[in-house]
Protein backbone atom coordinates (compact mmCIF):
# COMPACT_ATOMS: atom_id res chain seq x y z
CA UNK A 1 0.00 0.00 0.00
CA UNK A 2 0.99 3.48 -1.13
CA UNK A 3 1.95 5.44 2.24
CA UNK A 4 -0.65 8.86 2.22
CA UNK A 5 1.87 11.39 3.66
CA UNK A 6 -0.20 13.50 6.88
CA UNK A 7 -0.75 17.15 6.69
CA UNK A 8 -0.17 18.63 9.83
CA UNK A 9 -2.56 20.52 11.31
CA UNK A 10 -2.49 24.06 11.88
CA UNK A 11 -3.61 25.82 14.70
CA UNK A 12 -6.75 28.18 15.24
CA UNK A 13 -4.24 31.23 15.69
CA UNK A 14 -2.21 30.33 12.68
CA UNK A 15 -5.84 29.83 10.32
CA UNK A 16 -6.63 33.33 11.58
CA UNK A 17 -3.33 35.16 10.39
CA UNK A 18 -3.23 33.12 7.14
CA UNK A 19 -6.96 34.64 6.68
CA UNK A 20 -5.49 38.15 7.62
CA UNK A 21 -2.84 38.08 5.61
CA UNK A 22 -5.43 37.05 2.67
CA UNK A 23 -7.40 39.98 3.55
CA UNK A 24 -4.56 42.84 4.00
CA UNK A 25 -3.46 42.04 0.33
CA UNK A 26 -6.74 42.13 -0.93
CA UNK A 27 -6.98 45.49 0.55
CA UNK A 28 -4.21 46.75 -1.21
CA UNK A 29 -4.72 45.35 -4.46
CA UNK A 30 -8.03 47.40 -3.91
CA UNK A 31 -7.03 50.49 -2.96
CA UNK A 32 -4.29 50.41 -5.70
CA UNK A 33 -7.04 49.48 -8.24
CA UNK A 34 -9.27 53.12 -6.82
CA UNK A 35 -6.02 55.34 -6.97
CA UNK A 36 -6.08 54.24 -10.76
CA UNK A 37 -9.21 54.55 -11.36
CA UNK A 38 -9.48 58.30 -9.25
CA UNK A 39 -5.87 59.29 -11.75
CA UNK A 40 -7.45 57.97 -14.65
CA UNK A 41 -11.10 59.92 -14.31
CA UNK A 42 -8.49 63.18 -13.37
CA UNK A 43 -6.92 62.67 -16.85
CA UNK A 44 -10.30 62.54 -18.42
CA UNK A 45 -11.62 65.32 -16.84
CA UNK A 46 -8.75 67.77 -17.82
CA UNK A 47 -8.75 66.58 -21.47
CA UNK A 48 -12.51 66.84 -21.70
CA UNK A 49 -12.09 70.26 -20.59
CA UNK A 50 -9.27 70.65 -23.01
CA UNK A 51 -10.78 69.39 -26.10
CA UNK A 52 -13.83 71.63 -24.93
CA UNK A 53 -11.29 74.89 -25.30
CA UNK A 54 -9.79 74.07 -28.35
CA UNK A 55 -13.23 73.79 -29.93
CA UNK A 56 -14.59 76.68 -28.89
CA UNK A 57 -11.36 78.64 -29.57
CA UNK A 58 -11.30 76.66 -33.53
CA UNK A 59 -14.93 78.01 -33.62
CA UNK A 60 -13.75 81.76 -32.87
CA UNK A 61 -10.75 81.75 -35.22
CA UNK A 62 -13.82 80.10 -38.06
CA UNK A 63 -16.10 83.43 -36.94
CA UNK A 64 -12.82 85.73 -37.22
CA UNK A 65 -11.50 84.39 -40.45
CA UNK A 66 -15.11 85.04 -41.67
CA UNK A 67 -15.67 88.22 -40.41
CA UNK A 68 -18.79 87.25 -38.39
CA UNK A 69 -19.76 89.01 -34.77
CA UNK A 70 -19.40 86.43 -32.29
CA UNK A 71 -20.10 86.63 -28.80
CA UNK A 72 -19.10 83.45 -27.39
CA UNK A 73 -17.99 83.66 -23.57
CA UNK A 74 -16.28 80.79 -21.60
CA UNK A 75 -17.48 79.70 -18.73
CA UNK A 76 -15.69 80.70 -15.85
CA UNK A 77 -14.50 77.15 -15.30
CA UNK A 78 -11.98 76.57 -18.45
CA UNK A 79 -8.10 77.58 -18.17
CA UNK A 80 -7.48 81.01 -19.74
CA UNK A 81 -10.76 82.52 -19.78
CA UNK A 82 -10.11 85.97 -18.86
CA UNK A 83 -12.02 89.13 -19.82
CA UNK A 84 -9.56 89.06 -23.06
CA UNK A 85 -11.42 86.18 -24.22
CA UNK A 86 -14.82 88.07 -23.68
CA UNK A 87 -14.13 90.63 -25.93
CA UNK A 88 -16.31 90.68 -29.34
CA UNK A 89 -15.16 90.14 -32.72
CA UNK A 90 -17.23 92.60 -33.80
CA UNK A 91 -15.05 95.28 -32.16
CA UNK A 92 -12.87 94.78 -35.29
CA UNK A 93 -14.70 97.28 -37.63
CA UNK A 94 -17.00 96.38 -40.64
CA UNK A 95 -14.90 97.93 -43.34
CA UNK A 96 -11.82 95.56 -42.29
CA UNK A 97 -14.79 92.79 -41.98
CA UNK A 98 -15.77 93.00 -45.27
CA UNK A 99 -12.46 93.37 -47.14
CA UNK A 100 -11.65 89.85 -45.14
CA UNK A 101 -15.10 88.13 -46.50
CA UNK A 102 -14.22 89.62 -50.36
CA UNK A 103 -10.66 88.10 -49.95
CA UNK A 104 -11.94 85.13 -48.94
CA UNK A 105 -15.06 84.97 -51.89
CA UNK A 106 -11.46 85.59 -54.25
CA UNK A 107 -9.93 82.87 -53.14
CA UNK A 108 -12.30 80.33 -53.04
CA UNK A 109 -13.65 81.04 -56.64
CA UNK A 110 -9.39 80.97 -58.04
CA UNK A 111 -9.03 77.99 -55.92
CA UNK A 112 -12.58 76.23 -56.97
CA UNK A 113 -11.53 77.49 -61.10
CA UNK A 114 -7.90 76.02 -60.54
CA UNK A 115 -9.13 72.71 -59.74
CA UNK A 116 -11.96 72.86 -62.22
CA UNK A 117 -9.28 73.53 -64.98
CA UNK A 118 -6.85 70.80 -63.42
CA UNK A 119 -10.01 68.13 -63.79
CA UNK A 120 -10.94 69.67 -67.18
CA UNK A 121 -7.09 68.63 -67.76
CA UNK A 122 -6.92 65.34 -66.53
CA UNK A 123 -9.95 64.48 -68.55
CA UNK A 124 -8.17 65.81 -71.88
CA UNK A 125 -5.42 63.58 -71.05
CA UNK A 126 -7.76 60.37 -70.77
CA UNK A 127 -9.64 61.60 -73.88
CA UNK A 128 -6.32 61.60 -75.77
CA UNK A 129 -5.46 57.76 -74.62
CA UNK A 130 -8.93 56.81 -75.28
CA UNK A 131 -7.93 58.23 -78.52
CA UNK A 132 -4.81 56.26 -78.84
CA UNK A 133 -6.06 53.24 -78.23
CA UNK A 134 -9.25 53.43 -80.63
CA UNK A 135 -6.38 54.40 -83.13
CA UNK A 136 -4.70 51.32 -82.64
CA UNK A 137 -7.83 49.23 -82.99
CA UNK A 138 -9.14 50.62 -85.99
CA UNK A 139 -8.32 49.34 -89.54
CA UNK A 140 -9.79 49.25 -92.84
CA UNK A 141 -11.08 47.02 -94.92
CA UNK A 142 -7.85 46.14 -97.01
CA UNK A 143 -6.09 45.46 -93.43
CA UNK A 144 -8.67 43.60 -92.21
CA UNK A 145 -8.88 41.12 -95.05
CA UNK A 146 -4.86 41.14 -94.76
CA UNK A 147 -4.93 39.67 -91.76
CA UNK A 148 -7.64 37.32 -92.28
CA UNK A 149 -5.95 36.17 -95.43
CA UNK A 150 -3.22 35.29 -92.97
CA UNK A 151 -5.37 32.68 -91.31
CA UNK A 152 -6.93 31.74 -94.12
CA UNK A 153 -3.52 30.83 -96.17
CA UNK A 154 -3.26 28.34 -93.03
CA UNK A 155 -5.37 25.95 -93.97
Amino acid sequence: MVAIPQIPPISQKMFYIIIAIIIIVGLIFALLQFRRIRKAQKNLDSLTKETAQRKIDLVRRDLKSHGIKSDLVLPPEFPGSTTENKSTISDMGGSYSYDIREKIRDFESTTGFKKIQKSLGAIENREMQFERKEDKFEMDEQEFKRRISKFNGDK
